[in-house]
């Protein structure tokens, strides 16, 4: 599902966000999950505080220069929608690196330049891929 939201007059796309923040007060299932879930929710957590920022109107173009960035890009599915694309700037693959994002979150556009939230991160969007010449 993909909902539209202009705010402050500043465009917002969500797209499939899911709303929840699990938590888990049970020391069982802490310990059936594993110190995963920790890193897990911590993820979460910084998704759901970039989200209600987005939905807040408080995120400028200025605040995202330094993500990475990911040229020739695609819309691409796996189970979930994403983006794949060649990548700057990333602290985990050297520039010029094919990667997949994860589950492709929101898209946030802002004094002419386009961003995207992924379950994980920031992306900055460069140039798009051509496919069959569009």
């Amino acid at each position: 599902m993909i909902a539209n939201q202009p705010l402050n007059g500043v465009k917002v796309t969500l797209i499939g966000a899911k709303r929840t923040l699990l938590r888990c007060q049970n020391r069982r299932i802490r310990r059936i999950m594993g110190p995963h879930l920790t890193k897990d929710l911590a993820g979460l957590k910084r998704l759901v505080a970039d989200l209600e920022r987005l939905s807040a109107g408080s995120v400028i173009a200025a605040d995202l220069m330094a993500v990475p960035v990911l040229n020739d890009w695609l819309h691409t599915f796996t189970i979930v929608s994403c983006l794949e694309g060649s990548v700057e700037g990333h602290p985990s693959f050297p520039d010029g690196n094919n990667v997949r994002t994860s589950e492709l979150i929101a898209v946030f556009e802002d004094e002419g330049e386009h961003f995207v939230r992924t379950s994980d991160s920031w992306y900055r969007l460069g140039s798009a891929r051509e496919v069959n010449g569009r």
